[in-house]
């Protein structure tokens, strides 16, 4: 299967022309929001037919890609489409297909991620579900220090779960989670917060390495990455601070209380799938809390299914095994037959 995916940037931008092709697995090499906010044009297979292709064959020639891709044409009928991105609130970014259904999934990017590494899981987004709304909420550091500036993120995200039409039916959804570490998770909590007493609509989750409870050093490794090194110790010392101030008032962290409140019936009753995808190997968020967050949200009667990974990283699970990450994916946000 190849894929070529291209696109054209308006002469009016500061940016320079750019060109992603994919092959033998959609692989977004170099990049960023800004170079994906402009007209993109894809072509490959019916999606609703998609098999998710190998990883990108090392040294692969151009001659070679040429003819895969003229070969794949002729035998495949083809989706051409284009997609624009618009920018909002800052940290936020829409993608709205010109020929849309009435779905959204939204992504919750993990706390300090890249440009380029987020735009990786959206132009997978864009191919397995191109009729797809999907809104991106980025977690830079100013989120952390301003409530105002992370709720202004999230008001994008109201109103297009305000204006979801009703599922076709009471087993289908039309609002897809796909969420990314601790901070993420607190972020969704704070969505429903401001949701107040209305449930979410009838949806489908995956949680990408969370979510887990306040651990000191896992928080401490998770908030340090990309810090300057004078740095981290002054964040390990606001942490301890912060530690030791909630400690004798017994108050739980941001954290504990959006691990617990995503398990509370409010959200689950109207959950239809719920899936974990984790690894031991995550140094900054435990196998075993996000396990037994998993367990209790099956106890609670919630479709559960556990994906854990061996040798990847925080967040890095789709690096290690690109194919079996977008199968569990598609699974998971699959519609009603």
């Amino acid at each position: 299967n190849t894929w070529q995916l291209s696109k054209q940037v308006p002469t009016s931008q500061a940016i320079s022309e750019a060109r992603l092709d994919y092959w033998s697995g959609p692989d977004a090499r170099d990049a960023t929001l800004e170079q994906l906010r402009s007209t993109v044009t894809v072509t490959g297979r019916d999606s609703e037919h998609l098999t998710l292709p190998r990883k990108r064959t090392p040294g692969a020639t151009m001659a070679r890609r040429s003819e895969a891709l003229r070969t794949n044409s002729a035998q495949n009928a083809t989706t051409t489409f284009k997609c624009c991105y618009r920018l909002l609130p800052p940290s936020t970014l829409l993608y709205d297909p010109p020929s849309p259904s009435h779905d959204l999934t939204i992504l919750f990017a993990w706390y300090g991620a890249s440009d380029a590494h987020i735009a990786k899981y959206l132009s997978h987004h864009l191919i397995l579900f191109p009729h797809t709304r999907l809104l991106l909420i980025k977690h830079p550091a100013t989120h952390v220090l301003s409530r105002s500036r992370s709720q202004a993120a999230l008001a994008p995200a109201l109103s297009l779960i305000a204006g979801l039409p009703p599922p076709a039916s009471e087993n289908d959804h039309r609002l897809r989670l796909h969420v990314f570490s601790n901070g993420d998770a607190a972020t969704l909590h704070r969505l429903l917060a401001l949701l107040g007493p209305a449930a979410l609509p009838p949806h489908v989750a995956v949680f990408d390495s969370c979510p887990a409870p306040f651990r000191f050093r896992r928080t401490h490794g998770a908030l340090a990455t990309g810090l300057p090194w004078p740095l981290a110790p002054v964040l390990y010392l606001l942490l301890a601070i912060y530690w030791l101030l909630n400690l004798p008032l017994r108050r739980s962290s941001s954290l504990d209380r959006a691990a617990a409140v995503l398990n509370e019936e409010r959200v689950t009753a109207t959950e239809l799938r719920r899936t974990y995808v984790y690894s031991a190997d995550d140094k900054m968020v435990g196998w075993k809390d996000v396990e037994a967050h998993a367990d209790e949200a099956a106890a609670g009667g919630l479709d559960v299914r556990r994906e854990r990974f061996v040798g990847s990283g925080h967040v890095a699970h789709a690096r290690i095994d690109s194919a079996r990450y977008w199968k569990v994916v598609t699974e998971t946000f699959k519609k009603a037959a």
